[in-house]
């Protein structure tokens, strides 16, 4: 008989028997990668010693620039075509694209560069940790980012916006990509392939009709919840129009409601649609004042802001002096 085989004390992770469906993969940001690549742990841990697998995902159009790291890694090809390329410097023509299935070892300390080319891609990767990421030029390390200074100042560092604002800022990894940061939440702003962009986020018309979308949604859901109605589900599509750029803007929302609601209720909640915040600022139009900053964009988190539910609440008080939206 074979001598039997005596069982070897267990990696991290790996000592009792479990599953990882597709749809348990918790996908997360990533401080090291652009905002918009994603990254979920598997097996293990990335930040210790010991085996780890993980895997990325990065949508259409991102890129991850000259980086390297510091251990041998294994790649496994999930969904996609994956883009890789070998180098200090990116250079669309080293790129090697890679079908669902292929493997990849790369080994520790050598620079590469990914590219999602021609769609989203998902790829699976094995190795010893802790990892480590590191760019060939920090510039490109968005972790970098929220760090950037006013060359007049700098108390900026570690800077928090004042509530209500908004930070834009170039990328460097497209024509048009942006990254907006509102509060803590950040995104990618881009215009379409058919524009020349890479249509890795929402153009500014989109924002705009999500915004007036999100307030129309959100207003009547808060007035539809204190009148304690049968609202199941209410959501709102918009549509833009504009001739040229000094015509009039023309939006329409088409709002959906949901539930065992009587006429009488479906009309009030249409008024209040018509009263949100966004529709008034819209309907009312609003002053501008742009003007030129001795500083680079500090891409930091800004205070929480309460104004829009603030007006909200507003839009929904039964009061007649809310009867005309327009004497606002």
């Amino acid at each position: 008989m074979p001598p039997e085989t005596e069982t070897r004390i267990h990696q991290p992770d790996q000592d009792r028997f479990r599953t990882i469906r597709s749809e348990d993969v918790q996908w997360k940001p990533f401080p090291a990668f652009p905002p918009e690549a994603r990254l979920a742990v598997l097996v293990g841990d990335p930040a210790k010693s010991g085996p780890y697998v993980t895997r990325v995902k990065l949508p259409a159009g991102v890129k991850l620039m000259p980086h390297k790291h510091p251990e041998d890694r294994i790649y496994t090809v999930i969904s996609g075509i994956f883009y890789i390329g070998l180098g200090e410097t990116f250079d669309e023509k080293k790129l090697t694209a890679y079908e669902i299935g292929s493997v990849v070892v790369l080994p520790g300390g050598q620079p590469h560069f990914h590219w999602a080319k021609s769609g989203e891609y998902i790829t699976q990767i094995s190795a010893i940790g802790p990892l480590g990421m590191s760019y060939v030029d920090p510039a490109n390390d968005p972790r970098g980012h929220a760090q950037v200074v006013s060359p007049a100042s700098e108390k900026s560092a570690g800077k928090t916006h004042d509530a209500g604002t908004v930070v834009v800022a170039e990328t460097g990894l497209g024509p048009y990509q942006l990254e907006a940061r509102a509060g803590s939440a950040s995104f990618l702003v881009d215009e379409p392939v058919s524009a020349g962009g890479q249509g890795s986020g929402p153009s500014p018309f989109d924002l705009l009709g999500a915004a007036l979308g999100a307030c129309t949604t959100l207003t009547v859901r808060l007035y539809a919840t204190r009148k304690g109605w049968p609202l199941a589900k209410v959501g709102t599509v918009v549509s833009h129009q504009r001739a040229s750029l000094k015509a009039r803007d023309s939006f329409e929302a088409r709002v959906s409601l949901e539930g065992p609601l009587d006429e009488e209720q479906r009309s009030r909640l249409l008024q209040i649609a018509e009263r949100c915040p966004v529709h008034l600022t819209l309907d009312r139009g609003a002053d501008v004042h742009t003007m030129l900053e001795n500083m680079h964009v500090v891409l930091a988190d800004a205070k929480p802001d309460a104004a829009h539910m603030d007006c909200m609440k507003e839009s929904c008080a039964d009061q007649p002096a809310m009867q005309d939206a327009a004497a606002r």
